[in-house]
């Protein structure tokens, strides 16, 4: 691993093979994640931001020729009063293994009043998987449902990367090793659209406005979890996690809360215009589709100009955060040398953004870089991850 804010490129020859078999996972990616279907499908969608209003914008009709600065136009993203309450139902009881015990729970996602008539039914009902050590399965539960011996535990909400529809992934690759070799429990959330909540058995994103509905739902749900947890009497340290497209998400999930939080990110990037619009998941898009609606003589250009607006509202901001002296944050931060689905400028600068922040403690080293591609990375140096993580909860404990 190379610890800094730029990476190194000096290689031997069984590096630079390994290199470019990591680059052919991540080409071989690009095209899997379109098939059958590529994303947005089905054209823009609504894009008006004003959530639950009577006046929106018709389907379609927000992104004209005639139009062009209508993104700019809209309302800036506002965020759900943050003592609003879940009503969390459990799923069954604890399933005890061997060194783990987990159990399902779900809640009302508080954005389904936001977008009653967008938001698809299979969706509304946000699933959560809470992992704990098996060894607390001899703890009596209190109120909440939880062993009492998890009162002072550290927990990591884990939200999912691109694809990553179910619990089994980070249940047995993420949350199992943390509790193994570092004690941190874990919070796997099932995303809108995603698993039991996909509304079709291909990819559910089939407009861009559903990215818009998926990226804050993930986000509102994210903070409420984490303040539920509180709530709940959960004592111990928080933090968020997630890679690619969950790290996008961890960033800003971890910023708005109002509590100190431990912030892990791997392989992020600061808006999903960088990987849709630049990056290799570009190749996954129905440009076609959307310059289409825009007008029969719009170029790619122009298209492209025109999503990546849109999707610059998800852009990692500064001005939205929450930190103050009183909810601190630690972030730590792993990144690919040869990622070709995140622009290396694009993760240098989520870093930069952070390290920036005076209430944030970040590695003076600067981002944790393994050696190889997006998809091998994930393969190959999940110990990094699992690391890395167990490092920002112990910057954050150094801060108290």
């Amino acid at each position: 691993m190379l610890h800094s804010t730029n990476p190194k490129s000096s290689f031997n020859l069984g590096q630079i093979y390994s290199l470019i078999l990591a680059s052919f996972f991540d080409v071989l990616m690009s095209y899997l994640m379109c098939w059958p279907e590529p994303f947005f499908r089905n054209g823009w969608g609504n894009l008006s931001l004003n959530r639950s209003s009577t006046s929106r914008l018709a389907n379609e009709q927000i992104q004209t020729k005639e139009k062009p600065d209508a993104i700019e136009e809209q309302e800036k993203v506002t965020f759900l009063p943050p003592d609003t309450r879940l009503s969390v139902k459990w799923i069954g009881e604890w399933t005890i293994e061997k060194t783990i015990m987990h159990r399902v729970a779900s809640f009302e996602t508080p954005v389904a009043k936001e977008f009653p008539e967008e938001l698809p039914h299979q969706s509304r009902n946000a699933y959560f998987q809470v992992v704990l050590p098996s060894s607390f399965a001899s703890s009596p539960l209190n109120d909440a449902g939880f062993p009492n011996a998890a009162e002072n535990y550290p927990m990591v909400l884990q939200l999912p990367s691109t694809g990553d529809h179910y619990f089994l992934w980070r249940r047995i690759a993420m949350a199992k090793p943390l509790i193994q070799k570092h004690g941190i429990g874990s919070v796997i959330l099932q995303i809108p659209y995603y698993g039991k909540r996909n509304p079709t058995y291909l990819n559910g994103i089939t407009r861009v406005k559903d990215l818009y509905i998926m990226g804050w739902g993930t986000i509102e749900e994210g903070r409420f979890l984490l303040h539920w947890l509180r709530e709940k009497g959960m004592k111990g340290q928080l933090g968020v996690t997630g890679i690619s497209l969950g790290a996008v998400m961890a960033t800003m999930v971890g910023s708005v809360v109002d509590f100190p939080i431990a912030i892990t990110t791997i392989m992020p990037t600061s808006t999903p215009s960088a990987v849709f619009v630049n990056g290799m998941m570009s190749k996954t898009v129905d440009f076609r589709k959307l310059g289409s609606l825009l007008g029969p003589k719009t170029t790619l250009a122009e298209t492209k100009k025109q999503l990546t607006q849109w999707l610059d509202k998800f852009q990692l901001s500064p001005e939205y955060w929450n930190l103050d002296a009183n909810h601190r944050a630690s972030y730590v931060q792993v990144s690919a040398t040869h990622d070709l689905f995140i622009p290396q400028p694009d993760t240098i600068h989520v870093w930069k953004t952070f390290a920036a922040n005076e209430q944030v403690i970040t590695e003076k080293e600067g981002i944790r870089w393994v050696k190889g591609g997006h998809i091998s990375a994930v393969f190959f140096e999940r110990k990094e991850f699992h690391d890395a993580i167990r490092k920002s909860f112990d910057l954050l404990g150094q801060s108290a």
